[in-house]
C-alpha cells in the first residue's frame, strides 16, 4: 500500500515539473503589443499576463472575426471566454507593482486574444496560443486590422468602447479575478506582482512550474 502511494506521489510530481508558466507582457515600454505575441503551450500550462501603463485588457476572441469576444462567435464556436477587465497602470505610480491575470491552458487547439482598449486591437495588439499552419498569428492580425469595432465583452459591436484612464497619481491596482477559459472554462487568477517579478500566487499551489519567456521579451527559463 505504501509503495503504491509513493508511486502515485512520484507520478504527480513528474506531471507538475513538466508544466510551464508562460509570462506575457502587455503594453511594456509603451508598445501596443503582447510580448511574446504567440506561444506553444501544453494542457495544464499557465499563461500569466503582466500589465504595464497605461490601460490595457486581455479578451479571448475567435479567429474569423477580429477584435470580437468569443462569446459573440457563431453557434458551435461561441463560449463564455475570458476577460481580464481593464488594468489601468499609472505612469507616475511609485507603488512598484503591476497587475497580472493568469489563465490555464486546457487543450491544444489555437486560441486568440486581443486588447479591447481604443483601437489597440486593430493596431496589432493581439496574441495567440498554439497557432496552426492554417490559422496563423498573421492571419488573425489581418482580420483584426479590418475590424470595424474593438469590442469589450458586454458591449455591442456598433461602436468602440471609450478609453478608460486611471486617476492621475494613483498606484497600480490589484489584479482582477474573473472566470477565464482556454477551451473548458477553468478559473483564472488575478494578483499583483513587484515590477519585473516572475513570482505568482498560482505557483505556490503546485511545485515545479517552469517559467518560460522568449528571447527579446523576457529571456527566462528558470525552475521555480
Amino acid at each position: 500500500m505504501k509503495l503504491g502511494l509513493v508511486s502515485t506521489l512520484l507520478a504527480f510530481a513528474g506531471m507538475a515539473s513538466a508544466a510551464s508558466m508562460h509570462v506575457v507582457s502587455v503594453g511594456k515600454d509603451g508598445k501596443l503589443a503582447f510580448c511574446p505575441d504567440q506561444i506553444t503551450a501544453a494542457p495544464g500550462d499557465l499563461v500569466q499576463f503582466q500589465f504595464y501603463p497605461k490601460n490595457h485588457s486581455v479578451v479571448q476572441g475567435f479567429f474569423a472575426k477580429g477584435c470580437t469576444p468569443i462569446s459573440q462567435a457563431p453557434a458551435g464556436v461561441a463560449q463564455p471566454g475570458s476577460f481580464s477587465g481593464f488594468m489601468p497602470v499609472d505612469n507616475s505610480s511609485t507603488s512598484g507593482t503591476i497587475p497580472t491575470f493568469t489563465i490555464t491552458v486546457n487543450g491544444t487547439a489555437p486560441s486568440w486574444w486581443y486588447c479591447s482598449q481604443g483601437k489597440h486591437c486593430q493596431s496589432g495588439m493581439v496574441f495567440t496560443i498554439n497557432p496552426t499552419a492554417e490559422k496563423t498569428l498573421e492571419g488573425y492580425k489581418a482580420n483584426c486590422a479590418n475590424a470595424s469595432a474593438n469590442i469589450t465583452p458586454g458591449q455591442s459591436g456598433s461602436t468602440p468602447p471609450p478609453p478608460v484612464s486611471p486617476p492621475s497619481g494613483t498606484p497600480a491596482p490589484t489584479g482582477v479575478s474573473l472566470p477565464t477559459a482556454v477551451g473548458t472554462g477553468a478559473p483564472g487568477s488575478g494578483t499583483v506582482l513587484p515590477i519585473n517579478s516572475l513570482a505568482s500566487s498560482t505557483i505556490s499551489r503546485t511545485a515545479g512550474w517552469v517559467v518560460v519567456g522568449l528571447v527579446g521579451c523576457l529571456s527566462v527559463g528558470m525552475m521555480l
